[in-house]
């Protein structure tokens, strides 16, 4: 699991092949997404070569914006 760390207004994009489609994973959805207190968790139906692509077109790396544990 990877996770990428938005702050409010931030946008992205989630990307994946079609090919890495898992219908099974999630019934007949791309994407889920569930709402917390905390944040939000967006599960793909791809499990491999998922891409979250800011609102310039860079690709963001896990952990991206993540807060120092100090």
């Amino acid at each position: 699991m990877e996770e990428y760390w938005l702050r409010p207004g931030d946008t992205f994009t989630v990307e994946f092949h079609e090919i890495d489609r898992e219908e099974q994973v999630i019934g007949d959805a791309d994407f889920d997404v569930s709402w917390y207190d905390y944040g939000i968790h967006v599960w793909t139906a791809s499990l491999t070569d998922v891409a979250v692509i800011d609102q310039s077109g860079a690709k963001l790396e896990h952990g991206h914006q993540r807060p120092s544990e100090n």
